[in-house]
């Protein structure tokens, strides 16, 4: 598993998002089990209740043993930490966010700039 973490969580928390994502519901264990990593039980419960407190994932009690999902699917979590994290740069750096943004598009080549509008963008519709 990459070792890369996702935006707003720590290495852990992304690798155990990454693998309930692949398979849920799944108890500590069992994500223990599928982390390549070593880490102590009592480590991951740790931070899967932690994630739950959060409202990242979410879990149920089954016959004494806890079952964790992911409270969003991986495309609509991802989705909302960037719009979080971009209006956060706006709130934060304002016109100098907003400008290197435009910058950084200025570097994109324009057939994907395509593909990305397409894919992404919601066009409003004016009445």
């Amino acid at each position: 598993m990459s070792r890369k973490s996702l935006p707003g969580l720590g290495e852990l928390e992304s690798a155990i998002l990454e693998t309930i994502w692949q398979k849920s519901p799944i108890t500590v264990r069992g994500v223990l089990d599928r982390l390549n990593r070593h880490c102590a039980y009592t480590t991951v419960m740790t931070v899967m209740q932690r994630m739950s407190d959060k409202g990242i994932l979410r879990r149920r009690l089954k016959n004494n043993t806890y079952f964790y999902e992911a409270a969003l699917p991986k495309e609509k979590f991802v989705k909302q930490t960037v719009a979080k994290t971009f209006n956060q740069l706006l709130e934060g750096y304002g016109d100098l966010a907003l400008a290197k943004f435009l910058d950084a598009l200025d570097e994109v080549d324009p057939k994907r700039l395509a593909l990305l509008r397409k894919k992404f963008h919601n066009p409003i519709t004016k009445p």
